[in-house]
């Protein structure tokens, strides 16, 4: 699994979903923060990101 002071950062900085995925098991997930801020709906599975210039290559 993930190390303490990983697990750490995430919960204090990170907004999204992680998945850390090996030989097709999910050795962790995370879905950390809010699909829609003001109105305080989380972060799930089926939240869709903009990925925007980020997927260019």
């Amino acid at each position: 699994m993930l190390r303490q002071d990983i697990k750490e950062m995430i919960d204090k900085n990170f907004r999204g979903n992680i998945y850390i995925v090996q030989d097709g098991k999910v050795l962790y997930k995370r879905e950390n923060g809010f699909e829609d801020m003001p109105n305080e709906v989380s972060n799930t599975e089926e939240t869709k990101f903009a990925s925007a210039s980020a997927s260019k290559v």
